[in-house]
């Protein structure tokens, strides 16, 4: 991290007392004058007999203040009585106020150190440092961060086609939920790759999970508390959002609007590894099981709770609601919903969807919203796949609601028999993608994309180990594959698509290593895989010559 300079306050009070500057040569050593800071919500008063005067001298902090960064204020302190005396210092900034306490011989000064813990969005910020409740003062203000980048135009739909700013747009991206849970330098590459590579659009997961990458390596960042699974934690109402977790997503929406790359964002996972339906179902006594989250009164409360914090969640970064933030382009209700328990009735999740969809628009109208969904078709329909009809969905029916703006699928070629030909040789993902295609465009007259796709997820042959002699290779031999996924989507007019995953190498330190035996993730697609790298900059091309008006907002 750069060393940074530290810089006086300009604006000071006239109630700062003349004459009385701190000299830098008597400040005392910051181990034994810097006080532990804390915070408070109430006045402070002094203890100092009348014969013991603190004045301060300038207030310093760091030239450059990012929003949401940790600093500190610093302020010399002293006694210029003639008897020693102690009295509590606060520093009023905001709505908050941190106290520390100061006990001074006559002629002695102290530096003060607060800590102002990432809290300060862009923009000026005045404050307050002042000794006991009627003492000297001395104020300035806090420049935070620059200009704010902002995107300009929200991205919406028009019958079957995205639009920005009223001209049709397509979108090609990846997958990437370490942007959720990693360090700035790893969100700020990821980001810088995909805009040099042409991609206007990234898929992370609110609900973050565990960390891999730096300090936090093995910590489970999750969004909300994890409840214990005996129901002993149930609540009427959620704790609030962590925090910290919170502003890593602020940092990639940052970003987001800075490089012209939007957030596709799934709310909630359907599981349990990261902050899921499960927890939603151990918060709520009336509920006990994961299909419980769809049905339960209570679990839909809960839902319904947690969205509204997030929408309405300001950005420490950008001074904005995430609801009014055009760095997002689309939020998705659940990743991967479905059923576990069911015998084959959709009405269940069809049930949730019309109650939630209309609830976040009630509350979010800026954005697009979608369901997250594999895109299984109920059985009864004869594009159902093998196996299928227990999960509860119905790709068609979930998509009608006026409240849902696009259609989604998610798209491994190795699961679900895919790549399985039929009768007249046409392999199964090929009929796969004209299903979805019609009936989101001719049936639903909305916008289709694949919010995953890979040729190979987890298993099959298509995946790459760079530890192998013969990994160019396999990169070549993945990169034809994908090059025919993506011939197919626009032979079908899909409107956009986000591979499975779209990475950076990285270790478990601070920063990005060469040895595949740190990362080397088979499925996900790194800088040096050059022939999918390729691949994946020749669709976003073409994919943002089919869009018109300028890339650049």
């Amino acid at each position: 991290m750069k060393r940074r300079r530290f810089l006086a306050v300009a604006t000071l009070s006239t109630s700062l007392l003349a004459g009385c500057e701190s000299n830098p040569d008597t400040e005392t050593d910051e181990d034994t004058t810097t006080q532990t800071d804390t915070t408070r919500s109430t006045s402070t008063t002094t203890t100092a007999p009348a014969d013991a005067e603190f004045v301060f001298g300038q207030p310093t902090y760091p030239a450059d203040i990012a929003p949401g960064e940790t600093f500190e204020i610093r302020t010399p302190v002293t006694n210029s009585g003639e008897s020693a005396g102690s009295s509590t210092v606060s520093l009023a900034l905001g709505e908050t106020e941190h106290s520390k306490p100061v006990d001074l011989d006559p002629g002695e000064t102290a530096t003060l150190s607060f800590t102002i813990d990432g809290g300060l969005v862009a923009g000026t910020h005045p404050f307050t440092i002042q000794a006991g409740e009627n003492g000297q003062a001395v104020r300035g203000d806090l420049e935070v961060g620059g200009e704010v980048p902002k995107l300009d135009h929200f991205i919406q739909t028009e019958g079957r086609n995205f639009v920005r700013d009223g001209e049709p747009f397509y979108f090609s991206g990846g997958n990437n939920d370490m942007v959720r849970r990693a360090p700035q330098w790893y969100v700020d590459r990821v980001f810088a790759e995909a805009s040099d590579l042409g991609l206007t659009a990234l898929r992370t997961w609110v609900y973050a999970g565990k960390c891999f990458v730096g300090a936090c390596k093995g910590n489970n960042n999750k969004v909300l508390p994890e409840p214990a699974d005996d129901g002993s934690d149930a609540v009427e109402s959620l704790p609030p959002l962590n925090e910290t977790v919170m502003r890593k997503l602020d940092y990639a929406i940052y970003k987001a609007n800075e490089t012209g790359v939007r957030l596709v964002l799934p709310l909630l996972s359907n599981t349990d590894s990261h902050t899921g339906i499960t927890d939603f179902v151990h918060y709520t006594a009336s509920a006990s099981s994961h299909d419980d989250f769809y049905t339960d009164p209570n679990c839909r409360a809960l839902y319904k709770e947690y969205v509204e914090a997030v929408l309405t969640r300001v950005n420490v970064f950008t001074g904005r609601e995430y609801r009014n933030d055009p760095g997002i382009m689309m939020w998705e209700l659940v990743n991967e919903p479905d059923l576990l328990d069911n015998d084959g009735a959709t009405s269940i999740m069809q049930d949730w969807i019309e109650e939630m969809a209309p609830f976040i628009k009630s509350i979010d109208g800026n954005h697009l919203l979608s369901t997250g969904e594999i895109g299984y078709y109920e059985e009864s329909r004869d594009k159902s796949l093998p196996g299928k009809s227990d999960q509860g969905m119905d790709f068609i029916e979930n998509h009608q609601p006026d409240a849902i703006d696009a259609a989604t699928f998610h798209m491994y070629l190795n699961k679900n028999g895919l790549l399985a030909e039929d009768e007249d040789g046409v392999p199964r993902w090929k009929t796969w993608v004209e299903n979805h295609a019609s009936d989101a465009h001719e049936t639903l007259e909305k916008p289709l994309y694949a919010g995953e796709v890979a040729p190979s997820n987890d298993d099959g042959e298509f995946r790459v180990d760079r530890r192998d002699d013969d990994w160019k290779a396999q990169d070549e031999k993945r990169a034809d594959k994908y090059r025919e996924i993506f011939d197919e989507f626009l032979a079908h007019d899909v409107n956009g698509a986000l591979n499975w995953t779209f990475m950076i190498p990285f270790d478990f330190a601070t920063d990005p290593v060469d040895d595949p035996e740190q990362w080397n993730a088979s499925v996900s697609v790194y800088p040096d895989d050059q022939f999918t790298w390729a691949v994946l900059q020749d669709y976003a091309n073409t994919v943002n010559g089919l869009s018109s008006g300028s890339v650049d907002e």
